[in-house]
């Protein structure tokens, strides 16, 4: 369908839960906010940005989003800048700067356009920690946008 996925350009505002209750616990906080800026979208596809909000467990940095539309169907895929470990139940937190694992969205727009919600999910990774392998389990999520007006 020509033209929807431009009707989602703007910027949108949401969060992001973990499903597993004690993963989501050790983020310290019951949701994580972020906004996406969709900046461009032709035939089917769209780009962006994506930001999280430090404040409630988010992950640093400006990343990219890349994504598909198709009728009320929509999946992207959300790449950031540097990798966030979750080390205990207090919330301790270590950045690393190497990129994240790919986060992989899919959800269904509802019928007014202006608000998204669907499911979000990592891959099972390995990233070194100087000699040390430390598996990136997989894990998944929900989530949910509003359009910004």
């Amino acid at each position: 369908m020509k033209g929807i996925a431009s009707s989602l350009s703007g910027k949108w505002s949401g969060k992001y839960m973990f499903r597993n209750l004690s993963a989501q616990e050790m983020s310290g906080h019951p949701f994580t906010l972020f906004e996406i800026n969709i900046t461009s979208a032709e035939d089917g596809k769209f780009w962006g940005s994506v930001q999280d909000d430090l404040a409630t467990g988010g992950m640093e940095g400006i990343g990219e989003i890349e994504g598909t539309i198709q009728n009320n169907q929509i999946a992207f895929e959300k790449r950031m800048p540097k990798i966030t470990f979750l080390m205990n139940r207090k919330g301790k937190r270590v950045v690393k700067d190497k990129p994240h694992p790919t986060v992989y969205y899919e959800g269904v727009i509802d019928e007014s356009g202006n608000a998204i919600s669907g499911s979000w999910r990592f891959k099972f990774g390995i990233f070194w920690w100087g000699i040390l392998p430390v598996p990136i389990l997989p894990t998944k999520g929900t989530w949910s946008l509003e359009r910004q007006r």
